[in-house]
């Protein structure tokens, strides 16, 4: 899988979709004008795909210093988002919505050591095909134990400890902690004026990054400095000369210590 298929997750195509066509059968049903459409970004239920689809792909929780019961806090984002999925006009094309359900699905029973992972969540998260995947769980020599068609977790894990794609769940970790040798190199993307992508950039939930309208708040600067390498035109948000903060997008790559890049003020 491209690294830049990760950020293709939009789950506000389909949530438009679902309310169009509520709106739609309200109209018919009872003679009255479809109403004006709803801004799908606003809805808690695009924060709860976008959450989910990061979680899943990167085993970060955002804005977890926020949330006390991160174990309950996933539980439960899962439920409802498979019961939207579930409760969903049957017309509206919900690929993307389950994709990120059985990535972040798979990654729970992973951490749990439990229960049996979809070919397609053991795809995403190793970084390949799913045709790829499920070539290794056939034959007589396979790869890849299966039972029934997927993985059991024990199994997913093993096989994910060799993937280089693959990104363990650091939830759980301290969300502050960073590499603590100063003179380590770093690369860094660089915009076109000069200035780089730094540990002073944060703001009190994290550092913002991606393009706008599918945007993350990564709380560790190490992890979202890894984000940042996956994208296919890292972008990030920094301060202007007037202190507003917006989206700059990388034109290319320079190496710092960790010691200039913490000594970076604005």
């Amino acid at each position: 899988m491209a690294s830049e298929d990760r950020w293709e997750w939009d789950s506000t195509p389909w949530l438009d979709a679902c309310l169009r066509a509520q709106a739609e059968f309200l109209a018919l049903a009872t003679g009255l004008p479809v109403a004006e459409p709803i801004a799908v970004n606003d809805l808690s239920a695009a924060a709860l795909f976008k959450g989910l689809a990061y979680y899943g792909l990167y085993g970060d929780v955002v804005d977890r210093a926020e949330i006390q019961d991160i174990e309950g806090h996933l539980d439960g984002h899962l439920r409802l988002a498979k019961t939207l999925k579930e409760k969903a006009p049957s017309r509206c094309d919900d690929r993307v919505v389950s994709k990120i359900i059985t990535v972040a699905d798979g990654r729970r029973s992973i951490e749990r050591k439990s229960g049996l992972i979809e070919p397609l969540a053991l795809a995403i998260l190793g970084g390949i095909s799913e045709g790829r995947i499920r070539n290794l769980m056939s034959g007589t020599s396979a790869e890849i134990r299966s039972v029934d068609g997927k993985i059991p977790a024990p199994e997913a894990e093993r096989w994910l400890q060799g993937r280089a794609a693959f990104w363990p769940s650091i939830w759980s970790e301290d969300p502050l902690l960073e590499e603590d040798n100063e003179m380590t190199a770093v690369r860094v993307p660089q915009a076109s004026d000069g200035t780089v992508f730094h540990p002073g950039l944060r703001r009190r939930s994290g550092y913002m990054i991606g393009e706008k309208g599918q945007e993350f708040t990564i709380e560790n600067y190490d992890a979202a400095l890894r984000a940042l390498s996956e994208m296919e035109v890292p972008r990030w948000r920094r301060p202007n000369s007037q202190g507003n903060w917006g989206i700059v997008k990388a034109s290319g790559w320079t190496v710092l210590s960790r010691r200039d890049l913490n000594n970076i003020k604005d």
